[in-house]
């Protein structure tokens, strides 16, 4: 006799939802239509079509179940300066609580003050947590030069313990070494902006990443074991590079002097694609937006409340006299320095996102 049982009402929502993206593939592959609105008639898909839309599914399928996995962190490492017991204890607990396995992040921490006292009784702290370091050393070359002894060691974060930590910091710069793997042109990573600068420099809520030349990470920042070979020097501690001409930021940051302002901002980024954030792909949205833009004229800047939220919006300058009409009497190099994107200000202006572009390119 077949017994056949009853799926609980409890559990039927969530297998429903986990075969959702499936069923969504078969009702695409079964139905094979489309509608050309220009000859607005229906037609078949070719057979190289529907392979094509098959594989495209499929892919979507496999980017929307993919996570990082044990392990992938265990050459990111992360270099804590400690300012206070009580605040490492915090990052230690933060940091556990990301990891995949006791692998990954490993974390190098060095006291604030050369202090035999203090030095110790960090070394209390592995007693307790795994995968941590404790070194004597205070300055930063020196402990950067220590943990690259490590030949596993692919990539540092470098942070204080007085910063806060999102709660997706460990997928966050997952995907952040993802993208430099694939973009040599992209050489940092940056784990946000001070939430006290100024409102025209703070980070919209729009995009999770930015490639900015010339950036200055106020807050975390990670970079590659290549980025810190000795540029020619025989002391390995000097001629180390500055910032890298390009270094992705998030929009959102990961990292902040104010734990509910990291809790309040930060989103879950462990299902994006790497391959949609390297410098040629920003570009290319840039010029998307660009393209999309609605253009506004200089007086239209009092108004941008009016218009609608889900748009995007250009405005235009040709010198300092107009920047002065948005930014007041602010640096304005300091604006293209710091938000600048090849002459190009992307800004986030009342919910609605917004650029601040050349003349010649309204």
């Amino acid at each position: 006799m077949n017994v056949y049982r009853k799926c609980p009402k409890k559990h039927l929502g969530k297998r429903l939802l986990l075969l959702s993206p499936f069923l969504i593939l078969l009702i695409v592959m079964m139905g094979g239509i489309v509608f050309n609105t220009e000859e607005k008639q229906e037609r078949y898909l070719t057979p190289e079509e529907q392979e094509a839309e098959f594989k495209s599914i499929i892919a979507t399928v496999n980017f929307l179940f993919r996570q990082r996995k044990r392990d992938e962190l265990q050459n990111v490492a992360i270099i804590l300066k400690s300012t206070s017991l009580e605040d490492t204890n915090r990052w230690l607990f933060d940091i556990e609580a990301q990891r995949k396995s006791r692998n990954d992040l490993p974390l190098y921490i060095y006291p604030e003050i050369n202090n035999l006292t203090e030095y110790k009784e960090l070394k209390k702290l592995k007693l307790t947590f795994e995968n941590v370091k404790i070194l004597m050393v205070h300055n930063g070359s020196a402990v950067i030069s220590d943990v690259l002894k490590n030949p596993l060691v692919g990539f540092l974060i470098e942070v204080n313990d007085t910063q806060h930590i999102g709660d997706d910091f460990g997928d966050f710069y997952y995907l952040g070494q993802e993208v430099m793997k694939l973009d040599r042109n992209v050489e940092c990573v940056c784990g946000g902006i001070s939430y006290q600068r100024p409102e025209y420099l703070q980070l919209s809520q729009d995009n999770i990443f930015w490639p900015v030349g010339v950036e200055t990470c106020d807050i975390g920042i990670m970079r590659s074991r290549t980025d810190f070979k000795p540029l020619g020097s025989l002391d390995p501690l000097l001629d180390y590079p500055a910032l890298a001409p390009i270094c992705i930021r998030p929009e959102v940051p990961r990292i902040s002097s104010d734990a509910e302002h990291v809790t309040n901002k930060s989103i879950g980024v462990n299902k994006f694609d790497a391959k949609l954030f390297t410098a040629s792909k920003m570009n290319e949205t840039v010029m998307l937006d660009l393209k999309a833009a609605k253009p506004m004229a200089m007086q239209d800047w009092n108004n941008l409340e009016k218009e609608d939220i889900n748009g995007i919006y250009k405005f235009p300058f040709s010198g300092s006299e107009e920047l002065s009409h948005y930014f007041g009497e602010n640096d304005f190099q300091k604006i293209l320095d710091q938000r600048g994107y090849d002459n190009i200000i992307p800004m986030f202006v009342h919910g609605r996102k917004v650029y601040i572009v050349p003349t010649t390119s309204m």
